[in-house]
């Protein structure tokens, strides 16, 4: 039974492996398991104030994305943007939805404010493309609003994507530093 329940507590990654990482906070509380990137999936990995991991972190019902360093969270920029279905980044801001239960959920965080798909998604035909700045100056495409950078595509893309939903950063109760740690009985 124990073996069933931690299966069903941990993301969907994209090998179905279990995690051989974690990051854990300064209390020692577990912040999540490290996400494989790319070719790399089983490490060793690194976690040092220049060069970040994407961690699975679990909140009430589903499951985000964070790039953590070892002293802080990350912002997202361009590696995680808004989707908009209009060529201008007018309208409601969507992100990349997943396709299964209990998938991690594409996460924009900026400033203080963590964003992911709010629902369900369906297929949308987005239009343009959007990342927050905190300066104007990081923009070279349209500045909407004061802090979104908007580049509509030269060619429409079907997604599968879902409306955003959002807390205060400071919601999920990350106190860094934060450690990578090994998980007990892995192969590292």
């Amino acid at each position: 039974m124990m073996l069933v329940a931690l299966f069903v507590a941990l993301p969907l990654a994209a090998d179905a492996q279990a995690p051989q990482w974690v990051v854990r906070d300064l209390e020692g509380g577990l912040v999540g398991p490290v996400l494989p990137r790319g070719t790399d999936r089983t490490g060793p990995y690194r976690l040092t104030d220049d060069s970040p991991l994407w961690v699975a972190r679990r909140i009430p019902g589903k499951w985000i994305q964070l790039r953590v360093s070892e002293n802080a969270v990350w912002a997202t920029r361009h590696h995680v943007t808004f989707l908009y279905e209009t060529p201008d980044c007018s309208g409601p801001a969507l992100l990349e939805a997943p396709r299964k239960k209990n998938e991690v959920l594409a996460t924009v965080v900026f400033d203080t404010d963590v964003y992911w798909p709010a629902g369900l998604g369906e297929s949308r035909v987005i239009r343009s493309k959007g990342i927050l700045v905190r300066d104007a100056a990081e923009c070279q495409d349209p500045l909407v609003e004061s802090a979104l950078c908007c580049s509509a595509l030269v060619d429409e893309e079907t997604r599968f994507a879902a409306e955003v939903s959002g807390v205060a950063l400071a919601d999920l109760h990350l106190r860094p530093p934060f450690r990578l740690e090994g998980v007990v009985g892995s192969s590292k």
